[in-house]
Parts: structure tokens; C-alpha cells; sequence
């Protein structure tokens, strides 16, 4: 069920059943989605909770990501408002400013940035969902956590950027395709691992698990990157230490390891070092080289 339209209300039941999609789009194909509250924003296709509540589908779909402009998420979401197993987010830009909580239910959530980006200003938990936003540019703004306890992967995103005054905390199983961490912190109790050639890290904090997967690469590049303890670098494709050096973020333990089959290539005269002793007492940082892993120099 698709239905297009510049203006929307919805005041009785759309339904597609539990497997169903129902699609929701503007007619116009430059037109601004809002998700807010009962007072409409004019000149946009407004959603109220209330609204989304009359539809039940398998898939509830929001926008297209080939159009221009921004879906903003501007009322918080929870599971109580959406008669979906999936809900899902499209257009050129996707800002979210206000939290979504699937937790209760465990609805999955997609987000479809087109040419544009994602960013997240508000936490994100889809209980034992997952969130797809693996086509997508995920942007962050100020302290956001992503939670999913899926046993799978909980979060994906095609490209991840962590910078400024970010502090990402993603506790959930997470597959990025591309990492840039640039500044800020990117820490959670979920493993981070990055499958694709072109991930990045030139400064800030790692403070969780992160994961080179076989056929990934992770260049470290750029200004000083921090160890906070606890950290864990884990080397399973290819690491490439061109500038700046390892430095610890306070004391306590962080670990690196070079597995079987991978390759730590360090290019350059670089240094574990801490010269703006940005912590007191001792961090050791322990380097693992697996037997069959090769560390070059």
C-alpha cells in the first residue's frame, strides 16, 4: 500500500496485514518529512504519533531516500507507536532529534539516507532489533548511545564518523563498512568491526572493542590516537601506521592484537609514548602478535 501525497491525516486504519509494507511519501519530490507533534510544521508532510498509529504493515516506510531534503524525527518514538516489526526512514538527509525506543517490542529500524547523511542527535534502542543504516553516512551530534542486544549484528552503517566532541558508545554488535574517528570518543560493550579498505582513525579516544575483519584495513593516520583502558585493537586484515602517535587516555590496560593471517605495517619512525601526560599513574599497553600474524616495520 503506497500512499503519495504533499499533506497527510490520518484518521482510521491503513493495514497490509503483518507482512505487508505500507509506504508513505510526499508527492513532491523536494518536500521535508517531519515526525512531531500534533501541531503540523507547514509546508512539510507532518506525521504525528497518533497518525502512525492507524497503520499496521510488516514494514512501515517512510519517504524516499532518491528524494531532497530531511526527514526529521522531532517527537520521540517508542514501540507503543508503531504497529510494524520494521520501520522505515528515507530520504536524502535523515536528522533524528529526538530518541527512538523500541526496546518494549523489539521493532527493527532502517534508515536510508540517499545522497546525503544521518545524524544522530538522540539515542537509538531497538531492544533485541536491529538498526540497518548500512547504505547510509551515520553522523553523530554531542553524546549518543546506540543499543541493540540482537546476538547478531545490532547496527550496521556504510560509513561512521566519529569526530569533534562525539562520544559514541555503540553496545551493540556493529558492522561499518567505513570508520572515520577523527577526534571525540567512540567507546560500548559491542564489538566494532570495520570490513571495508578505506577506515580511518587520525585522533581521538578508542575506548571499546574495535575489529579489523579479514579484508578490512584501518589506517592510522594523522594526529596522536588515545588508548583509554580496556581498549581493544584486534587485527584480522590489514592495519597501516603511517603518522601519529599510540598515547594512553589515564591509566589502566589496553590491549592490541595481531591475529593469524593479518598485517600490522607500521611506516615510520613512530612511538607508544605519552608526551602531554594526558593521565597519571601507568597504562600498559600490551601488544599480542599471533603466530602467523606479520608485524612489519
Amino acid at each position: 500500500i503506497t500512499l503519495r501525497a504533499n499533506d497527510m491525516s490520518i484518521n482510521d486504519v491503513i493495514s497490509a496485514g503483518t507482512t505487508g509494507t505500507v509506504t508513505l511519501t510526499p508527492l513532491s519530490t523536494s518536500r521535508n518529512i517531519n515526525i512531531e507533534g500534533p501541531t503540523p510544521t507547514v509546508g512539510t508532510l507532518s506525521l504525528n504519533t497518533s497518525e502512525l498509529q492507524q497503520v499496521t504493515a510488516g514494514t512501515l516506510e517512510i519517504g524516499r531516500s532518491t528524494d531532497t531534503g530531511t526527514l526529521t524525527v522531532a517527537t520521540a518514538l517508542g514501540s507503543s507507536n508503531v504497529n510494524a516489526s520494521t520501520l522505515k526512514l528515507a530520504h536524502q538527509n535523515i536528522a533524528i532529534n529526538s530518541a527512538i525506543d523500541f526496546s518494549a517490542g523489539g521493532e527493527n529500524l532502517t534508515l536510508a539516507a540517499g545522497s546525503g547523511s544521518v545524524t544522530l542527535g538522540a539515542d537509538l534502542n531497538v531492544g533485541s532489533g536491529v538498526i540497518n543504516a548500512s547504505s547510509s553516512t551515520v553522523n553523530f551530534s554531542g553524546t549518543r548511545t546506540i543499543t541493540s542486544t540482537n546476538s547478531g549484528t545490532g547496527f550496521s552503517a556504510g560509513t561512521l564518523n566519529v569526530d569533534s566532541t562525539d562520544s559514541v558508545s555503540l553496545n551493540a554488535t556493529s558492522s561499518i563498512n567505513t570508520l572515520n574517528l577523527s577526534a571525540g570518543t567512540l567507546s560500548g560493550s559491542g564489538q566494532i568491526s570495520v570490513t571495508g579498505s578505506a577506515s580511518t582513525w587520525t585522533g581521538g579516544t578508542l575506548a571499546g572493542n574495535l575489529r579489523v575483519a579479514s579484508g578490512g584495513t584501518l589506517t592510522l593516520s594523522g594526529g596522536v590516537k588515545n588508548f583509554a583502558s580496556g581498549a581493544a585493537l584486534t587485527n584480522q586484515g590489514n592495519v597501516v601506521w603511517t603518522a601519529g602517535n599510540l598515547e594512553p587516555a589515564g591509566s589502566g590496560t589496553s590491549t592490541i592484537t595481531n591475529a593469524a593471517g593479518a598485517l600490522f605495517d607500521i611506516q615510520g619512525d613512530l612511538a607508544v609514548t605519552d608526551t602531554v601526560n594526558n593521565g597519571t599513574g601507568t597504562h600498559t599497553l600490551n601488544f599480542v602478535n599471533q603466530a602467523g600474524g606479520e608485524l612489519r616495520r
